[in-house]
């Protein structure tokens, strides 16, 4: 949730809405509307007004009960946005993940540092929190964003995170070197 704040007000915008949409797995720890809310300011931003109009429906549900003022002013604005902008995401559309996430809360599989998809990158997976970090986004970081243990970077790692030992990659060495 944090993360995605820091995207947005650094201008980094498919970033944050990307992440915002990880929230809404969320949703039932985090405030809904405060979830939704960055997320439809962040699709805003981003020109995905597709996903912004999904984020208005969600925080709009999300609010029922509460302050009648409050919602009446989101209905106004959601009006006023979508009546100048159809609500259609631009092309490529989101992979799947970010969908399902958004629509049914089906979490998946994204890393701490920059809150994307991690599809087929080389990936730290934390030992503590057992979440998952792409390689070359860590830069010089020494600790885990989520619970901040130390990262110990290893040669070896195989694309799905898990340590790959010394001794395996030097019996496959083998078995190649026999075939030949």
């Amino acid at each position: 949730f944090i993360l995605s704040h820091r995207q947005l007000y650094d201008g980094r915008v498919d970033e944050a809405m990307k992440t915002a949409i990880r929230c809404a797995a969320f949703d039932d720890v985090l405030d809904a509307g405060c979830v939704y809310g960055l997320l439809a300011l962040a699709s805003f931003r981003n020109g995905y007004f597709g996903v912004c109009s999904r984020a208005f429906m969600k925080l709009e549900t999300s609010l029922i009960g509460r302050d009648r003022d409050v919602t009446e002013r989101i209905q106004k604005l959601a009006l006023s946005i979508f009546s100048q902008h159809p609500p259609v995401d631009p092309l490529p559309h989101l992979p799947q993940c970010y969908i399902s996430c958004l629509e049914i809360g089906k979490g998946y599989r994204a890393c701490l540092v920059t809150g994307r998809y991690v599809q087929n990158e080389r990936t730290i997976k934390c030992e503590r929190c057992c979440h998952f970090m792409i390689e070359m986004e860590l830069a010089d970081r020494k600790n885990c964003p989520l619970c901040h243990d130390n990262i110990y970077l290893q040669k070896g790692l195989s694309a799905s995170g898990f340590v790959i030992e010394e001794e395996e990659e030097e019996a496959d060495d083998n078995e190649v070197e026999e075939e030949v």
